[in-house]
């Protein structure tokens, strides 16, 4: 994604929508697709759940569509739909126009830059930039080594015998959905059911899985699910999603399992490095430091917060 920004002194439009319309599809289709999350795919994150609100806004300047955004309410702020579920994307943009959109949007937008090729641009409005450090382990050569010398290696080598009877399934049927859907119940906050881009989650392994871009790895005793791991690929490495253990199988290590397969599987498949992201202490045993993402807040105008936040509770308040 370009960040240059030649024309920062345009003034743009910005028309917003609560429903998606032909007039943002017939814009979409004018935009430049992303290769992560194609219009196609896009088009498909702007169906919304009835727990989850979504709003679409149309981004011109004069006649021309320069950006289409569709963006998530969590909590309160809003975030771009393709936040945490495709590496590289944001929304579809015009080269250049990336900066004005996200300035020009007026609502405090949480923004998740990860897996770009290049560091976040610098804007004031552009607030509590943070940086995480992120771990990525080589899959082609001795990547054990690592492992030993973590000290992670001899826990691998005990799950390895415990899960012995447990069998590896790629992409088994219905495996994204039993590992996305119980991870989402798994980790959603007191009092919601589940963590709220867990339906687009499960769009993008609907729309990803049958290209070969998403894997589901599975440990399977029977035809019981103990342990499951979805993966994006994303240029030559395999990037962890979401994962889920059973309960019932905990006592076999099926954690340290899962991840090992994965590790495995990706090797056999010629990928180059499996992406494990950061942020967790647990992940410093399984790869080494490789990179940063970042996210920041793109904060509106003062004299739009008041507007902004009587607007927040007339949607938190629909029904």
């Amino acid at each position: 994604m370009s960040i240059n920004n030649a024309v920062s002194k345009v003034r743009l439009r910005v028309h917003w929508f609560d429903q998606w319309t032909n007039e943002l599809d017939s814009a979409l289709q004018l935009l430049p697709e992303m290769a992560t999350c194609p219009h196609a795919l896009y088009r498909d994150l702007a169906n919304t759940e009835k727990f989850t609100r979504k709003r679409y806004a149309l981004v011109t300047h004069g006649d021309e569509p320069v950006s289409v955004v569709i963006v998530r309410l969590n909590g309160i702020r809003w975030e771009p739909v393709t936040t945490w579920i495709v590496p590289g994307a944001l929304f579809p943009v015009r080269t250049g126009y990336l900066i004005d959109v996200l300035c020009q949007l007026n609502v405090p937008l949480f923004v998740a830059w990860w897996r770009q090729d290049m560091p976040p641009p610098q804007h004031p409005r552009f607030q509590q930039m943070h940086s995480v450090v992120t771990r990525r382990l080589a899959c082609q050569g001795d990547y054990e080594a690592y492992w030993k010398h973590t000290g992670k290696l001899k826990d691998v080598r005990r799950a390895r015998r415990k899960c012995e009877h447990l069998k590896l399934a790629i992409n088994a049927p219905g495996a994204a959905a039993w590992t996305i859907e119980n991870w989402g119940r798994r980790w959603a906050p007191s009092g919601v059911s589940e963590i709220i881009d867990t339906r687009d989650r499960l769009r993008v392994a609907r729309y990803w899985e049958p290209r070969g871009n998403q894997f589901t790895i599975s440990l399977m005793d029977g035809d019981n699910f103990a342990a499951s791991g979805t993966v994006f690929v994303h240029g030559k490495d395999v990037v962890g999603q979401a994962n889920y253990r059973h309960p019932n199988y905990e006592k076999l290590d099926v954690g340290s399992r899962m991840f090992d397969a994965i590790q495995s599987w990706a090797a056999q498949a010629g990928f180059e490095n499996h992406d494990f992201g950061g942020g967790l202490d647990y992940k410093n045993k399984w790869a080494p430091e490789a990179g940063e993402r970042w996210d920041f807040i793109v904060e509106p105008p003062r004299g739009l917060l008041r507007t902004f936040s009587a607007s927040i509770w007339r949607q938190l308040r629909k029904p």
